[in-house]
């Protein structure tokens, strides 16, 4: 497998105003150095400082994910509009093209922006659908210090276009974990909070991170993590079939 690593100081950055910015380790579908993601197109880790209103906007084509870790986010499309708190999560399928327009709520909202290209001839054919889904919807499994939230993938109630599944992973003291890469894909992680070590030292990633590991093998491979000093470490995973079969 191949391991790149982009501390914060390194990835893009956007501000909006006084009242929002973000750090954005992907956009249009590559990382700072021009590397491939497949079909992971952008992501923002933003940050709210108080009530922020976005102005309208339209887009089509992309399935676009937004994981709320902290405060309350409104969705509106068309005047219907879902409301996510902390753990929930907006997921809008712009298809053919929508106009729509977010609204967070309070102070130090912070939280994920995903999007992602189906690349089907289908996607620009369907109707667009948004939804928003509670923090309680999602199947967790915690065991032994090693806890595991399931965005997308087996047992969410998310389905998208996209060939994609994420995970909201928390290591408690001393925990580790093993996670498995397929042949022709690339796992991507955004390190929330803490510190640790990826694969018995071959790759050291702390708080604010973007880490890209790329399969290179036909077999699959196992990507081992677990937390430095004893510490605590979370990080969003989002993992996805390459394009370039390279």
């Amino acid at each position: 497998m191949n391991i790149h690593i982009y501390p914060s100081r390194n990835q893009g950055f956007m501000e909006w105003g006084a009242q929002l910015n973000g750090h954005i380790p992907v956009s249009c579908g590559k990382t700072p150095d021009e590397k491939e993601v497949g079909p992971l197109f952008y992501w923002n880790w933003f940050r709210v400082s108080d009530y922020f209103s976005s102005p309208m906007q339209y887009h089509h084509r992309y399935e676009i994910l937004t994981y709320i870790l902290q405060g309350t986010m409104e969705h509106d499309v068309k005047g219907k509009v879902y409301r996510v708190s902390r753990g929930g999560v907006h997921v809008l399928q712009t298809a053919t093209g929508v106009c729509h327009q977010e609204r967070f709520l309070g102070a130090r909202a912070h939280g994920f922006q995903i999007w992602f290209d189906p690349k089907r001839p289908q996607s620009v054919r369907d109707l667009p659908r948004h939804r928003g889904y509670h923090s309680s919807e999602f199947f967790v499994k915690q065991k032994g210090g090693v806890r595991v939230r399931q965005i997308i993938g087996d047992n969410s109630p998310i389905t998208l276009k996209t060939d994609v599944s994420m995970i909201d992973l928390e290591l408690e003291h001393r925990a580790s974990t093993s996670l498995t890469l397929a042949p022709f894909r690339v796992m991507t992680l955004f390190i929330v909070e803490g510190q640790g070590n990826l694969n018995d030292g071959l790759g050291h990633f702390q708080k604010g991170d973007f880490v890209v590991v790329y399969s290179t093998e036909s077999d699959t491979e196992a990507v081992h993590l677990q937390t430095s000093h004893n510490g605590y470490l979370r990080a969003v995973i989002v993992d996805v079939r390459r394009d370039d079969f390279t």
